[in-house]
């Protein structure tokens, strides 16, 4: 089923290093698909920015984005099927290159930018077979509808810092640098029903709400070469040490329960190249690599709210690819786009280690993983510091719900297409020209 969305990009830059929509970007072959995770290459890759940065000074870069995401399947109600749509942003990502320092050609790299980050929102008629209380009678026997609403939204965030350095003369960069990683959760579950007895009285049967917050050192690594004019490639590596924090649960008007919690490490690797195959012809391919964690975690011990369940994330690659042809006129350049992405979610996420709700006061929210995959075709205008992108994006959304029931765990959900735009605003001022 395809549905319109929208999605919009807006950025300020001083080097060339901008997810243009659905072109390749400066550097390693990091690819601007349509639906930007960071703002460009430099929050992904301090070193591989330097392809850009060797022709100008200093950058600064700015940027955000919103796409419209789909459900369809099993949420909450393991034996309803449902279907419904919700908008996901990504946070205000920034980058920030100094000119050159001293005479070691080095440079100073900064930014804050969104690593991951996953939403649900979901509207579900209430299984009424749950029920009402445990060792009580089924919801049916109360209630002749009801509806389930599940919001939850959890990202993970990147602060650094980064020494840039050319090494061998200028052919190869690295980078060495530090980032603190911040994951804030937030997740709700509001259950309610329609009585049989009195007409048109709404009763309240569940309220959960979480909120979670955490933070962790982070290590970043980067390589840089450019073995040839038209051509690069580059690696670079993002490895999150253990996060620690807190979480604080409510249900049903009942104590704000409040535990200390922790998230294992992770590392995220990347690996691309950015080449020139003919005159106006480039072409670019990413690889990235996502670690895999698990393990046991117990939260509230010693309560009679005690909860045990796995933190599980399985190892995921992703890949873009993309190419661009540019039309060079007297005062202005026209470059034609083509570009391929998928983007499997690689944050964990709480597995219950029990798979049995004997009511609906056991009702929890859900843990859930989404993967993206998409096609992008765009055009651009570029007229001397000016630079503006239009493409057409096709997604496809996977989601995918695991829900204690009854009878035992059960997974659903169901890939979901739609149809939308990017646009994407640039700039460089200050004096700077290539």
């Amino acid at each position: 089923m395809f549905k319109p969305i929208v999605s919009v990009i807006f950025a300020v830059s001083l080097a060339p290093a901008v997810g243009y929509a659905g072109a390749p970007l400066a550097g390693m072959g990091g690819v601007g698909t349509g639906v930007a995770s960071a703002t460009g290459d430099i929050a992904d890759n301090p070193a591989a920015s330097s392809m850009g940065l060797l022709r100008h000074e200093g950058a600064f870069s700015a940027g955000a984005s919103w796409l419209r995401l789909g459900f369809s399947g099993n949420g909450m109600n393991p034996a309803e099927k449902t279907a419904d749509w919700f908008l996901s942003g990504s946070a205000l990502s920034w980058s920030l290159v100094t000119p050159m320092l001293g005479d070691g050609r080095g440079r100073l790299a900064m930014g804050s930018w969104q690593v991951e980050r996953r939403v649900l929102r979901l509207n579900e008629p209430l299984d009424l077979s749950l029920a009402s209380s445990a060792g009580g009678g089924p919801l049916g026997d109360l209630y002749f509808s009801g509806l389930s609403r599940l919001r939850a939204d959890e990202g993970l965030y990147a602060h650094g810092l980064s020494w840039v350095q050319a090494v061998f003369g200028g052919d190869h960069t690295i980078s060495l640098g530090v980032a603190l990683l911040t994951l804030d959760s937030q997740e709700s579950l509001e259950v309610s029903g329609d009585a049989l007895t009195q007409k048109d009285v709404v009763v309240g049967l569940r309220h959960v709400t979480r909120r979670s917050e955490m933070l962790g050192p982070g290590l970043t690594l980067g390589w840089y070469f450019r073995p040839v004019p038209g051509g690069s490639i580059g690696a670079s590596l993002l490895y999150s040490g253990k996060m620690f924090g807190q979480t604080w649960e409510q249900a049903d008007g009942g104590p704000v329960l409040e535990d200390g919690i922790s998230r294992d490490a992770q590392a995220r690797l990347s690996v691309g190249g950015s080449f020139v195959i003919f005159e106006s012809m480039t072409a670019a391919l990413d690889l990235r690599y996502c670690g895999g964690v698990q393990s046991d975690k117990t939260v509230f011990a010693g309560t009679p709210y005690a909860r045990t369940f796995k933190d599980t994330a399985d190892s995921v690659f992703a890949v873009s690819a993309g190419a661009e042809y540019r039309l060079h006129r007297n005062r202005f350049d026209l470059p034609l786009r083509l570009g391929f992405f998928s983007k499997p979610d690689g944050m964990p996420s709480a597995v219950s280690a029990s798979v049995s709700v004997p009511s609906v006061r056991e009702l929890v929210p859900a843990p859930f993983r989404q993967d993206l995959m998409g096609v992008t075709a765009g055009a651009g205008f570029e007229s001397g510091p000016l630079r503006a992108d239009f493409a057409l994006a096709w997604l496809m959304v996977d989601t995918r719900v695991r829900v204690p029931g009854p009878a035992g765990e059960v997974e659903g959900g169901d890939a979901r297409s739609s149809l939308g735009a990017v646009v994407s605003f640039s700039s460089r001022f200050g004096g700077i020209s290539e």
